[in-house]
């Protein structure tokens, strides 16, 4: 018992001792805290302090205030900077706090310093007018306020934000400048606020960005320039109103992105926005329209449309080059889309064609999500982070694009399904990452998808030809005799002639390609709906298809120094030619491997290497088959002039 009391006794003194040197002394209003208070009373504590009211409504500050915040407690005042200082250091949270304050007015302070340069929490009709905030890791911080006014401050050089919103509503940012922060103008959970005349630029990252924000909020005469990232940006926010904006050398100028309908489908924005002085055509619910290069368009976005062309424009630095919500049965025809976060951004739609574009240097090329039944064919996607990117999309085909030198994949199809890939070059993709003990872009990727027919494409160098990831039941050539793909890295060999390796590629078991090609596969196109399916192994020029006597003439070189032979396959449609063919080599009649089908003839031609002309002509009686010799002669001559013309010098 006695030990016990003890061990209490020892216990309770250790207490004691521990409370004596854990006691803070209250300090005396002696102006060593740290804040100073203007109490709800109206006097200013502690007395003595570099602020002044003869009637407790509007204060006065007429000296600096160094490591000093200011903590206003009092309603219904103004108080007057005089361009005074009001510094902190890193202890100090707030420099001004006006939490719970209720029409309040800073006027001409100067603030640096704090975590925060003006809180206004939970405040109501307060107001900041010309004020100057910077060094601080947000200048001015609004939240969960009602009817702020915050109008002609410099908030600019702080670490984070110079102007934030969050959670609050009514309130308005009108002719500040914004410059140097991380974000300038940052909205997050807001609504019906007024965004008038301000000056957002040079921020590190975003300009004016809205998240989560809606019903109304308001953005004219905006001047948001030279911004790193975004210029004006909006994700998941409806009923976003903009007329005379600027925005101009972004890395993207403008950019509205979610994942509801509402957050596209309930802005009014008009063509007084522009983006590097070219308007922004924002058109919602409209059939049957052209917009081509009278409309000097910057950015385009088709919100519900239908029948629309899109075409001849160039669309750089934005968030999309052209986004497409909810449109059907339109055309985008010979655009250039460059340096913007996505190219072509196309959400739950369908039937829409993509040809003839040029797409570059974008972080995605062809962004397809949620859409079906579309095409993308004959264009360039080149030099993007991905090329064209597929989510949960299903009937797009793309075929005859040049898909090459992008970052990561030049495809990725991710939980989609009963697509078509063909007729691509499909070249030196995801090679920045390569060479490593493993690829980890490719060619093509797979992920989560099946029943996609893939086959006649070139696959080139890339860092990965390609793989498939939990995805089965996809078709990668298109059986005998018309085969799969082409595949530089395929090391097998062809020994009866059909163009067809002996041996399967594998890509990722169970996909592979039973009938890889030996040769690159190309495409004939002839003034008729007819194409000539072309499958070689040597460099080919100067093809064409002659309607007047239905002849095809190419010339072939060897790819490589050391290639001593070379074969040519073509299929060729009855419909545009029909058999039999005679095949001449420069000049000299020779016989073909035939495979002969129902609507197609496959020739196939193999020579030792040298330059070659090779004719293809119906067969015709041995009077007619001198002209076509003679053919043969002049194309030869014609090409041997065209390779000796000289250009006149400049």
């Amino acid at each position: 018992m006695k030990i016990a009391l003890g061990i209490m006794l020892a216990l309770l003194s250790i207490g004691i001792a521990t409370l004596t040197f854990n006691v803070r002394p209250v300090k005396a209003p002696d102006g060593t805290d740290a804040h100073i208070y203007i109490r709800a009373d109206g006097s200013i504590d502690p007395a003595g302090s570099p602020i002044d009211s003869t009637d407790n409504i509007t204060y006065v500050i007429s000296g600096n205030i160094i490591n000093k915040s200011i903590i206003i407690e009092r309603d219904n005042i103004t108080i007057q900077g005089y361009n005074h200082i009001v510094q902190g250091n890193i202890s100090l949270r707030v420099g001004i706090d006006l939490t719970d304050r209720k029409n309040v007015t800073l006027d001409h302070i100067k603030i640096t310093k704090f975590s925060y340069g003006v809180l206004l929490n939970s405040t109501q009709d307060c107001r900041l007018l010309y004020n100057t905030i910077w060094d601080d890791w947000c200048g001015i911080w609004i939240e969960s306020s009602l009817r702020a006014t915050i109008n002609y401050n410099n908030a600019s050089n702080n670490n984070m934000f110079g102007i934030r919103l969050y959670s609050g509503g009514n309130n308005e940012l009108c002719y500040n400048t914004v410059c140097f922060n991380y974000d300038g103008i940052n909205l997050w959970y807001s609504v019906a606020n007024d965004l008038i005349g301000n000056n957002v630029s040079s921020n590190w990252n975003t300009g004016i960005l809205l998240y989560l924000s809606g019903a109304g909020n308001w953005l004219i005469n905006n001047d948001v320039s030279s911004n790193g990232y975004y210029g004006i940006s909006t994700y998941e926010s409806d009923n976003l109103r903009m007329s005379g904006n600027t925005a101009s050398g972004n890395r993207f100028n403008f950019g509205i992105d979610g994942t509801h309908y509402l957050d596209f489908t309930t802005h009014t924005i008009d063509e007084t926005n522009t983006v590097n002085g070219k308007p922004i055509y924002y058109i919602k619910d409209e059939s049957d329209k052209v917009y081509d290069a009278s409309t000097n368009a910057g950015t385009i976005y088709l919100i519900n449309c239908k029948n629309a062309t899109v075409k001849d424009l160039n669309l750089t630095n934005n968030g999309c080059g052209i986004f497409l919500w909810n449109t059907t049965e339109s055309k985008i025809e010979n655009i250039t889309v460059s340096d913007n976060a996505y190219g072509i951004n196309m959400r739950n739609s369908r039937n829409n064609t993509f040809s003839q574009n040029y797409v570059a240097d974008n972080q995605y090329g062809v962004w397809i999500k949620n859409s079906n039944s579309s095409s993308i064919h004959h264009s360039n996607v080149t030099s993007n982070q991905w090329g064209i990117f597929m989510n949960n999309s299903a009937l797009n085909s793309i075929f005859r694009n040049c898909i090459s030198d992008n970052m990561a994949d030049g495809i990725y199809l991710e939980h989609s399904r009963n697509n078509t890939v063909m007729e691509n070059i499909i070249a030196e993709n995801g090679v920045d990452y390569f060479p490593i003990p493993e690829p980890v872009y490719f060619g093509i990727k797979l992920q989560n998808s099946a029943n996609n027919t893939i086959y006649h494409n070139n696959f080139i160098d890339n860092g990965g030809q390609a793989e498939a990831i939990s995805s089965d039941d996809n078709k990668w050539d298109n059986g005998w005799p018309s085969g799969g793909n082409y595949w530089s890295d395929y090391a097998g060999i062809d020994t009866n002639s059909d163009g067809i390796g002996n041996d399967v590629y594998v890509i990722h078991y169970p996909n592979l390609d039973a009938y890889p090609l030996t040769g690159m596969f190309s495409i004939l196109e002839t003034p008729s709906d007819y194409t000539v399916e072309i499958v070689c192994n040597s460099t080919i020029s100067n093809i064409s298809y002659y309607p007047s006597n239905s002849t095809i003439a190419m010339t072939v070189s060897n790819m490589t120094s050391t290639q001593t032979y070379g074969f040519c396959r073509l299929t060729i449609p009855h419909g545009l030619m029909q058999p039999p063919y005679s095949v001449l080599i420069n000049g000299t009649s020779v016989l073909p491997t035939i495979v002969e089908e129902n609507a197609y003839t496959i020739i196939y031609i193999s020579y030792e290497h040298s330059t070659l002309e090779i004719i293809v002509i119906p067969e015709l009686p041995s009077a007619l088959l001198m002209l076509a010799l003679a053919f043969s002669i002049t194309f030869a001559i014609t090409l041997k002039k065209k390779k000796h013309v000289r250009k006149p010098k400049p």
